[in-house]
């Protein structure tokens, strides 16, 4: 194996916690990382490996590989054995979307099942266009019309495997909030008294999963978070959360940002939502709202400040939605 891709990786794997390394690389050992990746590229892809080019991922390892050729791949490591069905279907549904003209990237192999990552889905490496910030109205319904144009590409597609999205419940008697957490609770009760038929959705389109060229969406990644959820809900949830970047979680706390984005959804899927689809639009929203603010707590946040803000949004979202 070439010392230079083992080097590479070595100060990658010990900034790692060590809590972390095997539920992102399988491994904590450089040397046998890079055997295996090595290993990947010359049996797999008949090419060999040249040069690490980047690292992230945050549940995955992701690596970004130059190969001999020149040719550039991405390689993500999986280790949860449970999640595979739900990965292998992920990993189809969006290459029969890439077959349909959204932007995202090719396979190159089926995923792989081998140790010690345990799974590895390998494509080509895809960046078309820019981030950018997705706070003003353009951007913003480009992004819901990306949304939309996932959700209705995989109309009727098998998606059995999937996740299906469980809006579980917070123990309101535990954690930094109890205030936060009833919200949460009464949000999720009125999401799960919806009983909605899930359609598949893409769970995590935000500024930081999208790249932009001119007026356009030009690149979708992160398509392990398709999942099965009501709709509305989904987009909903999106409101609150679309501008979050690589850079920071940037949480919409405007109602009338959010019901604009639910509108453009609508707008994009050529139907508005019904009045019950609408409050579970806003349930979806006031549960993820909710849900991520324990990040803001555990930064800092002022308690009663977030609370108060979450409360604000619940109450004007409830009058707006219709």
């Amino acid at each position: 194996m070439s010392d230079s891709i083992s080097e590479a990786l070595r100060p990658v794997l010990a900034a790692e916690r060590p809590d972390k390394l095997q539920m992102r690389f399988g491994t904590d050992d450089p040397v046998r990382l890079g055997a295996w990746l090595e290993q990947l590229c010359e049996t797999d892809l008949g090419d060999a490996l040249c040069r690490l080019e980047f690292t992230g991922g945050f549940a995955a390892g992701v690596f970004g590989l130059i190969l001999e050729s020149g040719r550039r791949i991405v390689v993500k490591i999986h280790t949860d054995r449970k999640a595979i069905g739900h990965l292998s279907c992920a990993y189809d549904l969006q290459e029969k979307l890439r077959q349909k003209g959204i932007p995202c990237a090719a396979r190159l192999l089926p995923l792989k099942t081998v140790e010690p990552v345990v799974c590895a889905a390998v494509h080509e490496h895809f960046a078309s266009g820019s981030q950018e910030d997705c706070a003003n109205p353009g951007r913003r319904r480009q992004v819901a019309e990306a949304l939309a144009r996932i959700v209705e590409s995989l109309r009727g597609e098998p998606a059995k495997r999937l996740h299906e999205i469980t809006f579980h419940e917070v123990d309101v008697t535990a954690g930094p909030s109890k205030r936060l957490g009833a919200i949460h609770n009464r949000a999720r009760a009125e999401i799960r008294r919806g009983d909605a038929v899930p359609v598949v959705a893409h769970t995590d389109i935000k500024a930081r999963n999208l790249l932009f060229k001119g007026d356009r969406v030009s690149a979708v990644y992160d398509f392990e978070s398709l999942s099965r959820a009501p709709e509305s809900v989904v987009v909903g949830a999106t409101s609150v959360d679309f501008m979050s970047d690589r850079g920071q979680m940037k949480l919409n706390f405007d109602p009338e940002v959010a019901l604009g984005f639910v509108r453009d959804y609508e707008a994009a899927r050529g139907t508005r939502f019904s009045k019950n689809q609408m409050g579970l639009a806003r349930a979806g929203a006031v549960f993820r709202l909710s849900l991520l603010g324990a990040h803001f707590l555990a930064a800092g946040t002022p308690e009663s400040r977030l609370t108060a803000a979450v409360e604000a949004f619940e109450s004007t979202a409830t009058r707006r939605f219709r």
